[in-house]
């Protein structure tokens, strides 16, 4: 079964530190969905799991398990692989429908640039307009939406004071690892920092992410102009972004890796989307996987109409408005 979620951040999973408990239980639920689960098989299923009941009940309290008359289930959307490959089929159909329309409007927004990471930035920026929160979609798995693992289609961000701090990445928890992800994680459970953010953490600590966000802004921005020597004094904040790949540094001087959009995205998204949009909805019963679905298959028909190259995250900073 392969199970993704549509999270803005995973502040629920993130409580259990390395440990994938609340993903190897929903497994099981949905894998027993027809039968009647009690506490009884949950801790013959998970027998050197201490406190089970605690971290139930904290799945129970965030929405993602029900309990009813001693019998535990799922709260959450399992999608069946032949309804969803229904579902991307008609996407699909309106997408042809609407392809001359689709294909224009790509050439012409398109900018001058042969970065195609700055093109997808861009283009995400349009698709992906409000992030979700805490929603969680079991699937099927199969070799339709497996593809799909790779495509960078929900956005985690953080106002800083200039720029807005974006990072559109997969939507499988265990890859993503930005700046949103470690204030996120600081913010739930500190004492139980994960060995991905062992070294920014030895670096960092829990440094204010107001008082941080507002120093690298300024540093950003010095950058932008061109001003990106390396300091000969050590920059703590500053690694903390060679750490995470937001820069490189290189011969004494700082390189941005992340994608800058010089002006907050204004345009609205074409009619054509809008159609496509209301075929989808007409045909799916999910909305909460409604806009998951669009963005995939559009982005599916950008990288076989003009083979856009698509990375697992990408970074995004914009000036804000």
């Amino acid at each position: 079964m392969l199970k993704m979620d549509i999270l803005k951040e995973d502040s629920v999973l993130a409580e259990y530190g390395e440990t994938d408990f609340p993903k190897e239980l929903l497994d099981f639920l949905v894998s027993h969905r027809d039968d009647t689960v009690t506490l009884r098989d949950i801790k013959r299923y998970f027998p050197s799991m201490s406190n089970i009941e605690r971290h139930i009940d904290v799945l129970i309290k965030n929405g993602l398990l029900q309990r009813y008359h001693g019998r535990y289930m799922t709260d959450i959307p399992y999608i069946k692989t032949n309804e969803l490959e229904e579902s991307c089929q008609e996407i699909i159909k309106s997408v042809n429908n609407q392809k001359k329309k689709f294909l224009a409007w790509f050439d012409k927004e398109k900018l001058k640039s042969d970065d195609d990471q700055f093109v997808l930035a861009e283009l995400l920026s349009l698709f992906v307009k409000t992030p979700s929160k805490n929603k969680v979609v079991l699937f099927e798995t199969n070799e339709f939406i497996q593809r799909w693992e790779k495509y960078p289609n929900q956005l985690s961000t953080r106002d800083g004071i200039l720029y807005k701090w974006d990072v559109f990445h997969q939507p499988v928890i265990s890859e993503r690892y930005d700046l949103n992800d470690y204030f996120n994680h600081l913010s739930i459970n500190e004492e139980q920092i994960p060995s991905k953010y062992q070294k920014i953490y030895q670096k960092i600590g829990d440094v204010n992410p107001e008082f941080y966000f507002s120093y690298i802004d300024r540093k950003i921005r010095r950058l932008l102009k061109g001003k990106n020597k390396i300091s000969n004094h050590p920059d703590i904040l500053m690694t903390s972004l060679v750490d995470l790949d937001y820069l490189i540094a290189e011969k004494d001087y700082y390189q941005m890796m992340v994608v800058y959009l010089p002006e907050k995205t204004s345009k609205e998204c074409p009619v054509w989307y809008d159609c496509i949009k209301e075929d989808l909805l007409r045909t799916l019963d999910y909305e909460t996987i409604g806009d998951f679905l669009l963005i995939n298959c559009l982005l599916d028909q950008l990288v076989i109409e003009r083979s856009i190259d698509i990375n697992k995250t990408i970074p995004v900073i914009r000036n804000k408005s």
